[in-house]
């Protein structure tokens, strides 16, 4: 399940993991635990946040992002483009997720918070995560760290044929702008893997908390 910890200097660690399987109740509960941690973490008087996603490999996108929605603003947050150029959106309003015209997961109206945004990406953040990560491109404040993401930035459909699954691209994930990442995400700050990616974004968060 995710987490939301107190880090140095005023700064909020929110850590994403992977989110895999179809459990109603789950989801629920991992959005929960996301935007609940997350207004705690406001109330105690945090500036700063971290959104890890390192070595978050996928599943599904949309507790992620109805969980993150007290720092997201309402809106458009970025489309999957298809071949033929046709975009199908996808939107947050306070807890609610919706792709295309349908609802796709509501979670309890949070609350707002400001702040300055550091997000941490590496080889593994990939597939959803990537979605999120781009759901936070072309906000003010707001920045990424680490080393460029796995590259599955895609939307797919899976068929099951016979004892075969054949899963099939049918859109590039693109950010709220229209930009498309169809080889992943380029981080604003690359920082080495032998380096510390989360001290890289603790020092520039620093200087906006203090």
């Amino acid at each position: 399940m995710p987490t939301v910890k107190a880090g140095s200097g005023r700064i909020a660690v929110v850590h994403v993991p992977e989110l895999y399987g179809g459990d109603a109740k789950i989801a629920q509960n991992y959005a929960r635990s996301l935007s609940s941690g997350i207004k705690d973490a406001a109330q105690a008087s945090s500036c700063g946040w971290i959104i890890d996603l390192r070595g978050n490999t996928g599943g599904d996108m949309r507790p992620m992002l109805a969980g993150l929605t007290p720092l997201l603003p309402n809106g458009v947050v970025g489309s999957a483009e298809a071949r033929d150029g046709a975009r199908t959106y996808v939107t947050v309003t306070d807890g609610t997720v919706q792709i295309g015209n349908e609802l796709a997961f509501s979670e309890e109206e949070p609350t707002k918070v400001p702040g300055p945004i550091a997000i941490l990406l590496d080889a593994y953040t990939a597939s959803s995560a990537e979605f999120v990560a781009i759901a936070f491109i072309g906000l003010d404040n707001t920045r990424s760290f680490g080393t460029r993401s796995m590259g599955y930035s895609t939307g797919n459909v899976t068929f099951d044929i016979d004892s075969y699954t054949l899963v099939l691209t049918v859109g590039v994930d693109a950010d709220r702008n229209g930009t498309a990442y169809p080889a992943g995400i380029v981080p604003d700050v690359r920082v080495a893997r032998n380096m510390d990616t989360a001290a890289a974004a603790v020092n520039w968060l620093s200087e906006r908390c203090a």
